[in-house]
């Protein structure tokens, strides 16, 4: 299972980063306005099965809103802060984004973290991503790899769907 898991895993880093790739030549994939980062934090939505989904956004007041990815963008994700609260101590806490939606099947993490939690069972950690794109009608999703309660906060923008 995880041998099939790690290969799902690979293909999608692969359709990943060519559609990262698919700029046009010489352009740089990145946010042309403020209005189009973004910053998600994850809850109280459950994704099915796997964890909490990232459906709300921070915005640059400090409010927040529910998010959802508008129709004809991609939300390419660049950064992801996360914890993990009641892990078995002193063990590895691993940690993941997952883009699901109702065709994906079995669905497989593009993103995948981990650390040694502490003595009391709490791990975290920020990490760069590189360019992981999520398509509309995607749920982005905390794909928990260990025992505990998982949050995260993720930094990205919003690019034209090309």
């Amino acid at each position: 299972m995880s041998i099939l898991r790690d290969a799902l895993g690979a293909g999608l880093r692969l359709g990943l980063a060519l559609a990262a790739a698919a700029a046009p030549a010489g352009a740089v994939l990145g946010p042309t306005r403020a209005s189009q980062v973004v910053t998600l934090i994850s809850g109280p939505r459950e994704c099915p099965l796997i964890g909490d989904s990232f459906d709300t956004q921070i915005l640059p007041d400090g409010s927040m809103r529910p998010f959802s990815i508008p129709s004809g963008q991609v939300l390419v994700v660049t950064e992801v802060d996360w914890v993990v609260a009641g892990a078995t101590p002193s063990t590895f806490a691993g940690f993941g984004l997952m883009a699901l939606t109702l065709s994906n099947s079995p669905s497989t993490s593009f993103f995948r973290d981990g650390v040694l939690a502490d003595r009391t069972g709490n791990a975290r950690h920020a990490a760069s991503v590189a360019n992981a794109v999520v398509a509309p009608g995607a749920q982005l999703c905390i794909f928990r790899e260990s025992t505990g309660d998982a949050s995260a906060l993720v930094r990205g923008f919003l690019a034209p769907n090309l």
